[in-house]
């Protein structure tokens, strides 16, 4: 029997989209549960997607502008008669720091 605080919720989809997705999930895995950690997924990444919204727009100017200013290094590195690899690589992996810390 059902938990007064679950919800049951019935839906109908085509007969091959939902073969071929069912055939993808691990046979150890319930289907139920499966939709349960997507609907997780999708609800955590909806409230990240909120969480970026509230930044304040002078947060973001900053970063826009470290994100400029790091790509001008590293292309700057890579564009010299002698290009620095190890420089440019460095300027790329704090890219990738400050794209994960906006994604969060």
């Amino acid at each position: 029997m059902a938990d007064a605080d679950d919800v049951t919720y019935q839906f109908s989809m085509d007969r091959e989209t939902w073969t071929e997705w069912t055939d993808t999930l691990p046979r150890s895995q319930h289907i139920d549960a499966h939709l349960r950690t997507l609907i997780e997924q999708d609800l955590r990444a909806a409230t990240r997607s909120d969480d970026a919204n509230d930044i304040e727009g002078k947060t973001l100017d900053v970063f826009a502008t470290r994100i400029r200013i790091r790509t001008m290094h590293a292309i700057g590195a890579l564009r010299d008669d002698d290009p620095d690899v190890a420089a440019a690589l460095d300027q790329l992996e704090e890219l990738s720091d400050m794209a994960d810390i906006l994604q969060r």
